[in-house]
């Protein structure tokens, strides 16, 4: 039994990869994660410093407009303060009305944003400074205005500080107070008070350096507006002592209106802001707003708003950037997997020309081409001159023999053994006569023609050409791979031959009028590499070959001139063949190198 198991097979159970594959996905996957790295990094890294902007920027905002707030409310305090000083250390005498009206009206025209002056008496007795909502500045004299507000001021005695009171309407004009109490020599004498005027607490707020995407707005409480850009446009008829500052359902700002109805979806700690996202008229606002309770019992929320696809632009921006980033890498990973193409095409025409030299089918190989890679180019070249070299060996190798031996995979399997073979060898009839007096170019050229047909004829039946000798040709059957049959393939073959002649004989006008002798002969011999290490033939050797070489020259004994062929094969061969052949008993003869005469058939055919 032959042994099937060969290095090449255990070889073929590795896994394997196309270098394509590999190219691409080294290439491609190195250049992808590189690209999608940088690119992920950049993406953070922007997106947070995008964030942390706008960030600093809404604080920034908050802060100028808590200082625009601080602007309006603060001189009026100071003036209060530095007043209620002023009478305390009798620098100003509260009941000399010539001192108390220049420093009164003095203080208006220091502070344009103050409203209002006035000196509260115990007495229930009012003298004010006054300036209009046309600017004009007045003095006058009157009773507290209500009980409530007797009480109030007369409260201040007890608190003994400045503090900050309710909004007040009066004349026109609504207006933020603050009150401070006044004393001399420890006796409380009455109180002074200062009011803000609210339309010039708007109007600063609305000049404050924003954006035009922006709308700044200032509450008192939750309900009532002290700063709002359509707060000019609201009629003033409606405010009144009761109600001194317009609500929002007057303002009629559709997102104000939602503002605290709406959840807060970011606290910013250490900065005092609230950020809010609103649906107002199918339009999503952000919100941002902080509160301020500096100003009295009731907190005040100082606040900007915008549509939020105007403050998106940074991001929108940024994901226009990130989006082109992500072509780019796409660009990048189809350039990866076309430079992995245009390197793998080479190796793989290299690798398809391999797979056709290991069936050595050295005609359908072209050459390789150059490649602008100098080791694919050196590769090439390499390629280039090894098929010229192993088209050369061809000329000289059975390419039957090597294709089958490394199919076995060499080795064990080309080492000298004995089995039992059948050999045949062929003679042409009259060869040495015919080539004597005829140009050596058109002897091989006839010697050529007639191993085309042998040589085809041999293959055809799977047997194995040995060598060419002469014009004669040996050949055997049954190794190297296994053929049971290997006796009948050679008979098979000698007819083929018979057939082939004389259709090339028909074909050339009888030009190839020489006939063949076939000696034909089965029995055990030594097959496998046989020569010196540099030089080593596949052959065989024996009795066996011996013999068929000798029952070829018998051949000659029994021509019949009339046969295109005399074909011989021994008894050994003729008892190993299946029925149906026609076949002769051609006599008994002494073998040189044997004892024993060998019995030959002749294998019949008929004449053409």
């Amino acid at each position: 039994m032959t042994d099937t198991s060969s290095p090449e097979k255990s070889r073929d159970d590795t896994r394997h990869v196309s270098i394509r594959i590999l190219l691409v996905s080294a290439i491609g996957g190195l250049v992808a994660m590189s690209v999608a790295s940088v690119l992920l990094i950049s993406a953070y890294a922007n997106f947070t410093n995008t964030w942390d902007l706008i960030f600093r920027s809404s604080r920034q905002l908050l802060d100028s407009l808590d200082r625009e707030l601080n602007n309006q409310m603060r001189p009026a305090r100071d003036l209060v303060a530095f007043l209620s000083r002023r009478i305390a250390e009798g620098s100003i005498n509260m009941d000399d009305r010539d001192q108390l009206e220049p420093a009164m009206i003095g203080a208006l025209a220091a502070a344009p944003q103050i409203g209002a002056v006035a000196i509260l008496y115990p007495t229930n007795r009012m003298l004010r400074t006054v300036r209009t909502a046309d600017g004009r500045v007045y003095l006058s004299s009157s009773t507290i205005p209500t009980a409530e507000v007797a009480a109030y001021i007369g409260s201040l005695h007890r608190k003994g500080e400045i503090i900050w009171g309710r909004p007040f309407h009066d004349d026109g004009v609504s207006l933020m107070t603050v009150l401070a109490p006044l004393y001399r020599n420890g006796t409380y004498i009455g109180a002074i008070g200062a009011g803000i005027s609210v339309q010039a607490i708007s109007q600063g707020f609305q000049t404050t350096e924003t954006t035009r995407f922006l709308t700044p707005f200032v509450l008192y409480g939750r309900d009532k507006v002290v700063s709002h850009k359509k707060l000019p446009f609201l009629k003033k008829s409606r405010l009144t002592g009761d109600s001194p500052l317009h609500s929002l359902d007057e303002l009629g700002d559709p997102v104000l209106t939602g503002l605290f109805s709406s959840p807060v979806i970011k606290t910013s700690s250490g900065t005092g802001f609230e950020t809010r996202r609103i649906r107002a008229n199918g339009v999503w606002h952000i919100v941002l707003t902080r509160k301020v309770t500096a100003y009295g019992r009731t907190p005040w929320y100082v606040g900007i708003y915008g549509r939020q696809t105007d403050l998106d632009q940074q991001i929108r921006r940024l994901r226009i950037s990130i989006m082109a980033g992500l072509g780019l890498l796409v660009l990048s990973i189809l350039a990866a997997v076309f430079l992995a193409h245009r390197i793998s095409r080479p190796i793989r025409s290299i690798a398809r020309a391999s797979m056709k030299i290991s069936q050595l089918d050295l005609a359908q190989i072209n050459p390789l081409p150059p490649s602008r890679i100098t080791e694919l180019n050196d590769q090439s070249r390499a390629f280039n001159t090894m098929l010229d070299g192993l088209r050369w060996f061809e000329t000289y190798l059975p390419r039957t023999l090597v294709n089958r031996l490394m199919r076995q995979g060499g080795g064990a399997r080309t080492a000298s053994r004995e089995a039992e073979l059948t050999v045949m060898f062929t003679d042409l009839v009259g060869f040495t006569a015919w080539s004597e007096n005829r140009p050596p170019a058109e002897v091989a050229a006839m010697l050529n023609r007639h191993f085309e047909i042998i040589n085809a004829c041999i293959e055809e039946t799977g047997g194995t050409l040995d060598k060419y000798i002469g014009d004669a040709v040996m050949a055997f059957w049954g190794a190297p791979g296994r053929q049971d049959d290997h006796a009948e393939r050679a008979v098979r073959t000698a007819l083929l031959i018979l057939e082939r002649m004389r259709e090339a004989r028909e074909k050339d006008g009888g030009e190839s009028c020489l006939r063949i002798k076939i000696g034909i002969h089965s029995g055990p011999l030594i097959v496998g590499n046989i020569g010196a290490k540099g030089r080593m033939n596949y052959t065989v050797i024996g009795d066996t070959v011996n013999t068929a070489s000798r029952i070829e020259g018998l051949a000659g004994k029994c021509d019949d001139p009339s046969a295109a062929a005399i074909i011989l094969m021994s008894d050994t061969t003729a008892r190993k063949i299946s029925d149906g052949y026609a076949l002769s008993n051609a006599g008994e003869f002494h073998v040189k190198g044997r004892s024993q005469p060998v019995k030959l058939w002749w294998l019949q055919e008929k004449n053409p």
